[in-house]
């Protein structure tokens, strides 16, 4: 049987684990999500870029080519 110093030494063993766990699922889907808002973000901006380089065009009277 374990003795009480054993038990507390387990017991906190496991809680470090299990905070460590919890950290490192955190920041995995942590940073997924922000990666994803990132990936939409930069979407967005080349699409209003487009947007822009072609009213520019149309107003110096044709393509910039």
């Amino acid at each position: 049987m374990l003795g009480s110093e054993q038990l507390e030494l387990l017991l906190g063993s496991i809680g470090a684990l299990s905070a460590g766990l919890a950290t490192a699922w955190l920041t995995y889907y942590g940073s997924r999500y922000v990666l994803s808002d990132a990936k939409t973000d930069c979407a967005k901006l080349r699409a209003a870029m487009k947007a822009l380089a072609g009213k520019s065009a149309s107003v110096r009277g044709g393509p910039s080519e």
